[in-house]
């Protein structure tokens, strides 16, 4: 049992920070699958609450979403 919760704690602590991305139209919609994810978003990017839907999607203008998700990707998320 305690190997088990280890492990689960583990694979936790060392989980790829993905991401997944919804064109809206004007809007960018990026999603965190993760908290690693989430984390990600939180040291590399400046947002506004405004640009929330909940707490794992942020929301950008259409003109810098390839932007934001470069800058995703070289702080070591994975697009999914």
């Amino acid at each position: 049992m305690l190997l088990t919760l280890l492990r689960k704690c583990v694979t936790f602590d060392y989980m790829e920070p993905t991401f997944s991305i919804r064109n809206e139209g004007t809007v960018v919609a990026i999603t965190a699958h993760n908290d690693a994810a989430l984390t990600l978003i939180h040291d590399n990017l400046a947002t506004e609450s405004w640009q929330w839907l909940g707490n794992y999607t942020v929301v950008v203008d259409h003109r810098f979403a390839e932007d934001v998700v470069n800058i995703l990707v070289d702080a070591g998320g994975e697009i999914v």
